[in-house]
């Protein structure tokens, strides 16, 4: 700016000075003059632009009414202003001298105030104290006296009083840890006392239920006389009398509002270090670790699974027989046993007690499963390391546990959501045993493939001997190889569709297509080494076999799975990717990029778009091959019918009927021998398309080399057309209903060629005068001409000798 704005100036004064003195020299003492003049001009535009700063200036000035009042009026202003602030600091001053004689009054005051606040905080806290006091010598009274309900509504209140202290967040951190311990005191004793109860309640029916089924509900006992009883509390007679299904509901009942809240189990984390040194008590800490061992799961789930869980840990813990490494299949079909033989009582007397006591959201069967699952997973958390070192028992292990998981989620419907964090494929999910289990799965598949292709009947139909089955004709047609592709992806997208995790879910994704891409690679190399013939079969099976599987990932593309998987596969990606968010939109590229930061964008709509592409490339390569192979033939069969007299066979009045050429039949016979022999190797889809295609360029071929390069007279133009519509269509009528409209051009060329000479000569003036050819057109289409041309039409119509030259 600073170095334009001289030049523009220097520009204007030149400017000027041209325009006053131009060319005449004589004149540049007015210079003075010029000079002058601009001089004044400047010293007005001074005066006009000046501000008057007081009252004086703006009365000596002209312009006196503009400016006075508003002057005058803000100085007015400024100095009533400065009379206000001098009160105000004369007031507060004599505030002060005011209240300086009441200040020690004022200090009294509040420390008197706070003392009395003081006294009212340790009457609420002593309070607080009493209640929490009061409230557990209800407990003790309440159990003394056997009501256990009173007795554990009691207790609630307790875990109540201790809810409200955290909610507030409490510094009462003495009496916390007095109501806390508290608390945990009658929680052992109640929980035992109630415990014990539901024991012997299910000793009634055999509990737990380890060899068969159990009963869905329990029986009620036999009377005894009134003799045999012995002399018990009127509280005692009175659960003696009740009738088990009633005393077992009140049992659970009690136990869950024993139940300790989430609040009361975390404080017992932060102390429970600490109240284990205080009591000195080595249980204490035990059953504490128990607690935590078992917090996800409901004090009566708990009490029932303690006898499963003593034999669990009998038998495969230790060193008894049933405790081998290398028969997972023992405690895991052992745990399903449990789960299938508890299910009708959990069902059918346990849940309606849950429903009963507004536990409505929690599921019996699965509570219980839960449990048990804890079981295996602790079981396998102390195997895996010696597992990992063989791959024969970490593969059987794998294959156990996958048969495990769809067992619960099939026979017993657990919900995902249960197994997601309980069931033991968290542990395979683990990156140590994620890795073992790709590198076995991806030796199989190596080892898979290489005996798949090298296998005699690996190209054969594996359904050869349904093909007479009219429904199973395409199936028949897959080769087996192809059939266990796709059956080797099914059983790994079967055991890895449930791992718990997407980014294991990616891992084996990326598995699956590797194979995808191995078998495609192994396949190309094998049409690389054989050459198409009609009497090899292995080229139509390799293209059986790309249509088949590019059909199937088709299929499975827009399954629901693999659409997640795509975009958690993406998001994996973005995560991975070295170009920060913020450069995106300068390299012009994606967050989806690889990695590397040079991938290209990832633009495919699903995981198996690319290989999709890829097989179909090999089916069209293998389509065109065959096509041009077949047309081959078939053109050099219809040399001897190309070069026919077509302008010198006999007239058709002259024959008594018109038969097939004799240069034609060999290439019809080829032509109907290599259709069947097509529709044999290819399923319904492949050859349908194939036919058409062949159709198409035989209609070309014919109508380039006969119709356009022949002369026809009378006899020809009707023995082309007997030839055509009696003999070659027909061998298409198998295929389709109309098989005339796959050879347009031979069809309306015959009917141009047998055309009456007096249409003739009215189609080939109006094809020919007619510059914008729409009348030509449309006299065409009134003849059912549609596809040639007007100009063809004229050459097709030249083509016959016996008509006048003007046609």
């Amino acid at each position: 700016m600073s170095e334009e704005a001289p030049s523009e100036l220097s520009l204007e004064i030149q400017h000027l000075i041209d325009q006053k003195f131009g060319d005449d020299i004589s004149n540049l003492s007015e210079i003075g003059k010029l000079y002058n003049d601009i001089l004044q001009r400047k010293l007005d535009l001074e005066e006009e632009m000046k501000v008057p700063t007081g009252v004086e200036e703006v009365e000596g000035e002209q312009n006196v009414g503009k400016y006075k009042d508003g002057i005058i009026n803000v100085l007015e202003q400024l100095e009533r202003c400065e009379n206000v602030q001098t009160r105000k600091t004369e007031i507060m001053e004599e505030i002060d001298t005011l209240l300086n004689p009441s200040i020690p009054g004022c200090e009294k005051f509040l420390t008197y105030n706070e003392e009395i606040k003081n006294q009212e905080r340790y009457i609420k806290y002593m309070k607080y104290v009493a209640k929490i006091n009061e409230t557990s010598e209800s407990v003790q009274q309440s159990i003394l006296s056997d009501s256990m309900t009173d007795a554990c509504l009691a207790f609630k209140r307790l875990i109540t009083y201790h809810g409200c202290l955290i909610d507030k967040s409490t510094k009462c951190q003495n009496v916390t840890l007095h109501l806390h311990r508290t608390i945990m005191f009658w929680y052992r004793i109640l929980k035992d006392k109630l415990s014990k109860d539901l024991e012997n309640i299910l000793q009634m029916i055999n509990w737990p239920f380890t060899q068969m089924r159990g009963p869905d509900r329990i029986a009620a006992p036999p009377v005894l006389p009134d003799l045999t009883r012995s002399p018990m509390s009127p509280q005692k007679q009175h659960n003696a009398n009740e009738d088990p299904q009633t005393r077992l509901e009140a049992v659970i009942g009690n136990l869950l509002n024993v139940q300790l809240p989430k609040h009361v189990r975390n404080f017992s984390k932060t102390h429970k270090s600490s109240e284990a040194a205080d009591s000195g008590n080595a249980k204490e800490a035990a059953a504490g670790d128990e607690h935590e061992e078992n917090s996800l799961v409901l004090l009566p789930f708990q009490i029932m699974l303690r006898p499963l869980r003593k034999r669990f840990h009998y038998h495969f813990s230790g060193t008894k027989e049933t405790n081998a490494i290398e028969k997972p299949e023992w405690y895991l079909s052992q745990v399903a046993n449990w789960v299938e033989y508890h299910s009708g009582f959990l069902e059918n007397t346990i849940q309606p007690i849950l429903d009963k006591h507004k536990h409505q959201y929690v599921d019996a069967l699965v509570m219980f499963t839960q449990g048990l699952l804890q079981l295996v997973s602790c079981k396998l958390a102390i195997d895996i390391d010696i597992i990992l070192g063989s791959d024969d028992l970490f593969s059987h292990l794998v294959d156990e546990v996958l048969v495990f998981d769809r067992d619960l989620r099939n026979l017993h419907d657990i919900p995902t959501s249960l197994l997601q964090v309980h069931s033991p494929l968290n542990l395979l999910a683990l990156p140590k045993c994620i890795d073992k289990w790709l590198n076995i799965e991806k030796a199989w598949a190596n080892e898979k493939l290489e005996n798949l292709l090298e296998a005699p009947r690996s190209w054969k139909a594996k359904f050869a001997a349904v093909s007479n089955l009219e429904d199973d004709v395409d199936e028949s047609k897959v080769p087996e190889c192809a059939e266990s592709v796709v059956t080797m992806l099914l059983t790994v997208t079967d055991r890895y569709k449930n791992l718990p995790g997407w980014e294991e879910k990616v891992r084996f994704l990326d598995f699956q297509l590797s194979i995808l891409d191995d078998f495609r690679l192994r396949i190309t190399q094998v049409i690389r080494s054989i050459t198409c013939s009609a009497s090899d079969d292995q080229t139509y099976a390799i293209i059986n076999t790309a249509h088949y599987i590019t059909t199937v990932l088709e299929d499975w593309a827009d399954n629901l799975f693999f659409l997640e998987l795509k975009h958690h596969k993406q998001k994996l990606m973005s995560k991975s990717s070295v170009i920060p968010p913020s450069l995106v939109s300068l390299t012009g590229g994606s967050s989806n990029q690889i990695g590397d930061g040079v991938g290209k964008v990832n633009t495919d709509e699903t995981v198996f778009d690319e290989a999709i592409l890829l097989y179909k490339k090999i089916f069209q390569d293998g389509i065109e091959s065959v096509e041009l192979q077949t047309l081959t033939d078939l053109k050099t069969k219809c040399y001897p019918y190309i070069t026919e007299s077509w302008s010198s066979l006999e007239e058709p009045s002259d024959q008594v009927t018109l038969i097939v050429s004799r240069s034609i039949c060999p290439f019809l016979g080829a032509l109907q021998e290599r259709l069947m022999f097509l529709e044999d190797r290819f399923t319904s889809y492949i050859f349908s398309k194939l036919w058409r295609s062949l159709a198409e360029k035989l209609d070309i071929f014919l109508f380039q080399e006969v119709v356009m390069k022949s002369r026809f007279n009378n006899g020809g133009a009707a023995q082309l057309q007997c030839d055509m519509k009696q003999n070659m269509f027909p061998i298409f009528r198998s295929l389709t209903t109309k098989p005339d409209s796959y050879f347009k051009r031979m069809k309306e060329s015959c009917l141009l060629l047998n055309l009456q000479l007096g249409s003739a000569l009215l189609l080939k003036e109006t094809v020919v005068d007619e510059e914008d050819n729409k009348s030509a057109k449309k006299m065409l289409a009134e003849m059912k001409i549609h596809l040639i041309n007007p100009k063809d039409a004229a050459t097709i119509l030249t083509r016959r000798v016996d008509w006048p030259s003007e046609i």
